[in-house]
C-alpha cells in the first residue's frame, strides 16, 4: 500500500465512495424494475376490467332492448308482421344487429336480416340450445360464438324467452356479429403490443387484437382454456409460442372471459426502459468520479513532476517554475526554495572556509618547511663556527711558535 502512486490511491479512493453509491443505484434500479413489473401487470389487470365492464355495458344494452321487444303487444298477439314492422322501425337497419324470433323448435319466424317473406331456415343446433337454455332458466342468457348461415359469419345472441299465460310461446333473439365487439378492444387506448382477446365458455375466440391468423371460433391455447375459469394474472404460452403474462377478468353478464397478455419479454423490456435512466446515471456518475480521480491526480502529480525536475539538479541553482498548483504544493515550493537558497548559501560558505584553510594549511607547510631549513642552516653555521672558531685559536698560536 505505500509503493502506491497518488493517481492509484485516489482511483481507489474514488472507487471506495463510488462502490456504496453504485450499489444504492443498482439496488434503486431493482426496486424500480419490480415497481414497473407490478404496475405493467397492474395495468393488465385494469385494461382487463375496463374492457369486461364495457362488455358488459354493450350487452346490457342488447338486453334492455330484448327485454323491450319481448314485451311488444304484437308478437304476444302473435302478429309477425306487425312485429316485424315494429323491430324494423326500433331497430336501426344494420349488418351488424338484428332481431329474429323462433318457435320453441327452433324454427326461425322472423329474421329482419333476411328480406321481408324471405322463407327462413332452423336455427343452427348451438342457437336452438342457446333457446332452450334461456327457456329452461326463464331468464336471459348469452350464448357462445357461432356460425349464422344467413349472415354469413361469426355471430353471438342474447336469448330471452316469451310466455303467454304461464307457457312458452315464442323464442326471441338479438343476433349480434362477433366483429361488433372488436370496436371495445380498439377504443380502449390499448398499446399496439398487448394481445387482447374474448372469448367464450367453450374457450373460442369472439374477438382477438391483434387478429393475425387467429380466426374468430378458433380455440384458444390449451393453457389459456385452462385459466379461462380463473380471474388474475397467469403465465402461459401463446397459439404462436410466445410465453404471455395474462389478466383475466370474467364480465358478470355472460360466461366470457376477458383477457389482456402482453408477451414476458416485453413486459420486461418495458421494465428495463423505466429503470434505463437510473443505470444511465449509475454508470454517468461512476465515469464522471474516474474522469475526476484522474483530472485531480494530474493536477497533483504535475506540479509535484515540475518540483522534482527543478530541484533535481543540485549544480543548477533552483527556480521557482510553479505558477499554479494546490496550496500544499505551492507552499511545498516556497519552503523548498527556502531551504535550497538556505543550502545554497551555507555551501558557498563552506566551499570559501575549505578554501581558506587550504591557503592556511599550504602557509603552514612553507612555513615549516623554512623553519626546518633555518634549523639546519642554523645547526650547519654553528657547527661551522666552531670549526672556524678552533681555527682562529690555532692561528693565534702560529706566530708564536714561529718566533721561537
Amino acid at each position: 500500500m505505500n509503493r502506491l502512486s497518488i493517481p492509484w490511491r485516489l482511483g481507489l479512493l474514488v472507487l471506495a465512495l463510488a462502490l456504496p453509491l453504485n450499489l444504492i443505484i443498482l439496488g434503486a434500479i431493482w426496486v424500480l424494475i419490480n415497481q414497473a413489473d407490478n404496475v405493467q401487470r397492474t395495468s393488465l389487470l385494469y385494461s382487463a376490467r375496463t374492457i369486461a365492464a364495457a362488455v358488459d355495458a354493450e350487452l346490457g344494452k342488447y338486453i334492455v332492448l330484448a327485454e323491450s321487444l319481448a314485451g311488444s303487444p304484437a308478437l304476444r298477439e302473435d302478429n309477425l308482421d306487425a312485429f316485424e314492422a315494429e323491430v324494423r322501425r326500433k331497430v336501426p337497419s344494420a349488418r351488424s344487429v338484428w332481431v329474429l324470433v323462433a318457435d320453441i323448435n327452433g324454427q326461425q319466424l322472423v329474421n329482419t336480416m333476411a328480406q321481408p317473406k324471405q322463407p327462413l331456415p332452423r336455427r343452427n343446433p348451438m342457437a336452438i340450445e342457446a333457446q332452450r337454455r334461456a327457456t329452461a332458466t326463464g331468464d336471459t342468457v348469452i350464448s357462445d360464438v357461432m356460425q349464422d348461415p344467413i349472415a354469413q359469419g361469426w355471430i353471438v345472441t342474447i336469448e330471452v324467452p316469451i310466455f303467454r299465460d304461464g307457457e312458452l310461446f315464442r323464442g326471441l333473439a338479438i343476433v349480434i356479429r362477433a366483429q361488433e365487439f372488436l370496436s371495445l378492444l380498439s377504443a380502449r387506448d390499448i398499446p399496439r403490443n398487448w394481445l387482447v382477446r374474448i372469448i367464450d365458455s367453450q374457450s373460442r375466440y369472439v374477438v382477438r387484437v391483434p387478429q393475425g391468423a387467429i380466426k374468430v371460433g378458433q380455440p384458444a391455447a390449451q393453457e389459456g382454456r385452462a385459466a379461462k375459469d380463473r380471474t388474475g394474472l397467469f403465465e402461459y404460452p401463446s397459439l404462436e409460442g410466445d410465453a404471455l403474462i395474462t389478466a383475466n377478468v370474467h364480465p358478470s353478464i355472460a360466461s366470457w372471459t376477458v383477457g389482456v397478455a402482453v408477451k414476458k419479454t416485453e413486459l420486461q423490456a418495458e421494465a428495463w426502459n423505466t429503470v434505463r435512466w437510473a443505470a444511465f446515471l449509475g454508470s454517468g456518475l461512476s465515469v464522471a468520479s474516474l474522469l475526476l480521480a484522474v483530472m485531480l491526480a494530474r493536477q497533483i502529480t504535475h506540479p509535484i513532476d515540475k518540483l522534482r525536475q527543478s530541484f533535481a539538479d543540485s549544480s543548477v541553482e533552483p527556480t521557482k517554475l510553479i505558477e499554479t498548483g494546490p496550496p500544499e504544493i505551492l507552499e511545498l515550493q516556497d519552503t523548498l526554495y527556502r531551504s535550497a537558497q538556505a543550502l545554497t548559501g551555507t555551501l558557498s560558505r563552506l566551499e570559501r572556509e575549505m578554501d581558506l584553510r587550504e591557503e592556511t594549511q599550504a602557509a603552514l607547510a612553507k612555513s615549516q618547511r623554512m623553519e626546518a631549513v633555518g634549523q639546519l642552516a642554523g645547526g650547519m653555521a654553528h657547527d661551522f663556527n666552531n670549526v672556524l672558531a678552533a681555527i682562529s685559536s690555532y692561528l693565534d698560536v702560529v706566530p708564536l711558535r714561529s718566533n721561537d
